[in-house]
């Protein structure tokens, strides 16, 4: 299937060890990868009713809860990935309504967290409940990753997102 390129699109450098500005590349965040420890106990308790993303209609809402851009934008997240089982988009309800969101994704016995939308508490408390069996990493920066530290994060490694 061929790709439109001459739209924007982003590399994701797991290890941040490449150079892409000679590609015209620009670097647009450096991140440390983290690892969660297991413990759902250690979190407070959730007042939040959580439920995987089913079809394209709700993947379009989690999307719109989800994204900070603003006018007409391209939708990022396509219902391709409703297909693949290792993915699965989050949503956690309250009375109000939508609480908070994230992506997860399993490669062996890791569970990637990503995309995270309102509490970060309540969706790293949301994925040690759903896989208390994975080792959970993901990445912040700013705010995000005091907050994931205070949740029992370690940073394990480096990432660098280009654009």
């Amino acid at each position: 299937m061929a790709q439109n390129i001459s739209q924007n699109f982003s590399i994701k450098d797991s290890f941040a060890d490449l150079d892409l500005g000679p590609l015209n590349f620009k670097r647009l965040f450096d991140a440390p990868w983290l690892c969660f420890s297991n413990h759902p106990e250690k979190l407070p308790q959730s007042n939040l009713s959580w439920r995987a993303v089913k079809d394209g209609k709700e993947l379009e809402g989690w999307e719109r809860s989800w994204d900070e851009r603003e006018g007409n934008v391209s939708r990022i997240f396509t219902n391709f990935l409703l297909i693949d089982p290792t993915i699965r988009h989050w949503f956690g309800y309250s009375i109000d309504g939508t609480k908070a969101g994230y992506i997860s994704n399993v490669t062996g016995n890791v569970i990637g967290i990503s995309n995270i939308l309102g509490s970060n508490t309540e969706c790293i408390r949301h994925t040690k409940v759903q896989f208390p069996r994975y080792k959970i990493v993901g990445y912040e920066t700013g705010y995000s990753l005091k907050e994931a530290k205070g949740l029992g994060a370690e940073v394990i490694g480096d990432l660098t997102i280009w654009i």
